[in-house]
């Protein structure tokens, strides 16, 4: 098998389990509805993965890589810390908007943990959170963001924000009479309202 025929084959598996794993648990899946979904033989999971538990932890990775490395890039900018923030958040909406299964099953795993995926929660999800603490806490240090302002709980204010529109964002859209075309400035519209809330007027 060629080298580009394997990177294929592999990314048909990562694919079929992505899907899978975004609307069920990990024990709820089979290797053998991941290999009909990706159309390979069950064989290849193991050949590839090593096992289903390697290609839940996969799964996860991608993802979690995805934030981890926008957001390390972010850092690296000669921005101001609110623009770091507000950057942050426009990015990690824009992920989720184009990942919308990849990112349900890290939403599922943070809602119902599993030992499969507790080193990819540990080892990178709470590093991004980690970054945005630490932009929160610039800002409220060069006097952009109000003092007194507690930088662990507005980091999850912003995130949890978030992360409760993707989970319920067909209801909300509907709710508010909203179309999927807009539902991005929607939710942009709210955590910048919110950081405007907790601006000084210093800037």
């Amino acid at each position: 098998m060629s080298s580009d025929a394997g990177k294929n084959t592999a990314k048909k598996i990562v694919h079929g389990a992505t899907e899978l794993f975004s609307t069920q648990s990990f024990d709820a899946v089979s290797i053998k509805e991941i290999a009909a979904r990706a159309g390979v033989n069950s064989a290849m999971i193991s050949y590839y993965f090593g096992g289903k538990a390697n290609l839940y932890k996969e799964v996860l990775s991608i993802q979690a890589d995805a934030f981890l490395n926008t957001i390390i890039e972010i850092d690296k900018k000669n921005l101001p810390p609110l623009e770091k923030i507000k950057a942050f958040m426009d990015q990690e909406t824009e992920i989720q908007f184009k990942n919308d299964n990849f990112i349900h099953v890290i939403y599922n795993d943070m809602l119902s943990p599993t030992a499969e995926g507790e080193e990819v929660v540990n080892e990178r999800l709470f590093k991004i959170h980690d970054y945005l603490v630490k932009f929160i806490a610039q800002a409220i240090q060069e006097g952009t963001l109000r003092r007194g302002l507690k930088p662990e709980a507005l980091a999850f204010s912003l995130e949890s924000m978030v992360a409760f529109f993707f989970m319920a964002k067909e209801q909300i859209m509907n709710y508010h009479q909203q179309d999927s075309i807009t539902s991005h400035k929607y939710l942009r519209a709210f955590y910048l309202n919110l950081l405007e809330s907790l601006q000084t007027g210093e800037e």
